[in-house]
């Protein structure tokens, strides 16, 4: 793996674990990650997210989903794209949860079923550090990991 892309996948694998980690506890998270580790629309999205969590008392438990990042393509020394396909363990599914009840938010069924690929848009920000930048979810067939 080319440097540029390696660094782009550890930067990536830093802000998922940060992400699942705030996730259990949105409301007492430290969400200083989200400046060290996204951009653009991922770090709106991010940030509409974790309001959204507080705002309606979610939080999420189980089993994070194994990312199964790849690299898809080195543009440059300062734009990646990756692709990971979020593998969900069935035996401590990652759900979200109202933290008032304990009870789990019901996800409608979706046809096909997840897991989705994900495209993963990482640059390197002002700092020269990689930041994610988006995601695209391609619903239109599961994939395998």
């Amino acid at each position: 793996m080319t440097p540029p892309a390696q660094a782009a996948v550890n930067a990536y694998y830093a802000d998922f674990n940060a992400d699942t980690a705030s996730s259990r506890a949105p409301d007492h998270a430290d969400l200083s990650w989200v400046a060290k580790y996204e951009t653009g629309k991922a770090r709106t999205q991010t940030q509409q997210a974790y309001a959204f969590m507080k705002a309606h008392g979610r939080a999420f438990r189980g089993t994070p989903p194994n990312p199964s990042v790849k690299v898809r393509s080195v543009l440059s020394d300062k734009a990646v794209i990756l692709t990971s396909c979020l593998l969900v363990d069935k035996s401590n599914p990652w759900v979200q949860y109202a933290t008032a009840t304990g009870n789990a938010i019901p996800v409608a069924k979706r046809n096909p079923p997840p897991p989705y690929l994900l495209t993963i848009f990482m640059r390197t920000g002002s700092s020269g550090d990689w930041q994610l930048y988006d995601v695209l979810q391609s619903a239109d067939k599961t994939c395998r990991g």
